[in-house]
């Protein structure tokens, strides 16, 4: 009976934490991810969703073509001659980028910001495609050598995919994330896609290089590049970790305003504060005392 009593007025005490944060809320007072659940879904998910997906889009295009048969013909008709081992060395150098920059994408994500690091690995990938296209030298060992550091620089960038994926659940709430998220893959499927049929149009019809299929690829990357500075918002959740709330309430209201959300929000962080932490902290402390000092329902005994 006492647990029973002591369990019902812990849920009480929880009750009352809830409903002074929802008073809270009413005075423009919220935690981050209150207020992007109470923005909702909108034109602005819709917008970061594509932005997010074009950057999976192109990695897909530029690591996939590697695996392609015609891709190895294409090498042996500019007279490289590409041996068994020295194909997989192109696919497996790719790899490896991505396994040593898994790293450094996440303490870069948290020291440098959201925005900010997925412009560098955009800004990696779309030059480390085309630089694969230069022909540095007609030798064969010293531009096979410049191609395989390249191909790191690629797989460097497809290394950070994931925090992508990190970047754009920051903007959705619990509800609408578990959905979006996951449809990124799409479009790294529809890349993969796209990497068949260009080049089956570049080297087979046009009868070009694998040169110009690694140029053709790398140019909408490149095109992009100056949307991802504009238009990608910083993560209300990083300023605010960092402290500068002031630049996170002009995210969330221009995330409400995109979305034609009549919201005030006046102040924002990731926990509530202590007035209402402490008031449930205190309500748990006074269960813990009575429940001490009440006397036992048979013998009567405390």
């Amino acid at each position: 009976m006492a647990k029973m009593q002591a369990m019902a007025s812990l849920r009480r005490g929880e009750l009352d934490a809830q409903n002074q944060g929802e008073r809270r809320q009413n005075d423009g007072v919220y935690k981050v991810e209150e207020a992007i659940k109470e923005i909702g879904f909108g034109i602005f998910q819709v917008l970061l969703f594509l932005l997010c997906g074009s950057c999976w889009f192109f990695l897909a295009v530029n690591i996939s073509f590697f695996v392609l048969p015609s891709a190895v013909q294409s090498y042996n008709e500019c007279g490289w001659n590409i041996t068994c081992s020295e194909e997989a060395l192109i696919t497996t150098v790719l790899i490896v980028g991505a396994l040593v920059a898994n790293l450094w994408w996440g303490p870069l994500m948290d020291h440098l910001g959201r925005k900010l690091t997925i412009n560098i690995l955009m800004w990696t990938l779309a030059c480390s495609g085309l630089l694969s296209a230069i022909p540095v030298s007609e030798a064969k060992e010293v531009a096979f050598i410049w191609l395989l550091c390249c191909r790191f620089g690629v797989g460097a960038a497809y290394g950070g995919i994931q925090q992508i994926s990190a970047y754009l659940s920051e903007f959705f709430s619990k509800k609408t994330r578990g959905v979006f998220v996951p449809l990124l893959e799409m479009f790294m499927a529809s890349g993969s896609i796209t990497t068949a049929f260009v080049a089956m149009v570049v080297l087979n019809h046009f009868s070009l290089g694998w040169r110009w299929y690694l140029c053709i690829a790398s140019i909408p990357a490149i095109i992009f590049l100056p949307l991802y500075f504009f238009l990608l918002p910083e993560s209300p959740r990083y300023l605010i970790a960092k402290g500068e709330e002031e630049k996170a309430l002009k995210v969330l209201k221009f995330i409400a305003k995109l979305n034609c959300k009549e919201i005030q929000i006046v102040s924002a962080f990731f926990m509530y504060p202590a007035s209402v932490t402490s008031h449930l902290h205190s309500k748990q402390k006074l269960i813990i005392a009575e429940q001490k000092e009440e006397p036992h329902p048979i013998s009567g005994k405390q």
